[in-house]
């Protein structure tokens, strides 16, 4: 598609930035063809669930007093109050 029938124009802008040279790359316009790579954005760090690692190999995950799972940001500033609260329950079972 021309910008204009007029050879050589210099009235429009888009006709200035032809006659330089300058045109849109394809990968400019918008397409659902372009060779875009899906992204998958990986799980943040802070969702994930903290886990106690029992003596028979098993994973149990720590809970909060309200029975939901403690997520990795908290556990890692709470890092100190879980692991004493795990130690004494330990203590107390064997």
């Amino acid at each position: 598609m021309t910008i204009c029938q007029i050879e050589g124009c210099q009235e429009h802008y888009g006709c200035r930035l032809k006659s330089k040279g300058v045109q849109v790359s394809p990968q400019a316009t918008p397409t659902r063809h372009n060779r875009r790579k899906d992204t998958v954005v990986p799980p943040s760090w802070n969702k994930g669930i903290v886990y106690d690692e029992r003596p028979g190999g098993t994973k149990m995950p720590v809970l909060n007093q309200d029975m939901s799972p403690v997520r990795m940001k908290q556990g890692a500033e709470q890092r100190h109050k879980i692991t004493d609260h795990l130690r004494r329950s330990r203590k107390k079972e064997g």
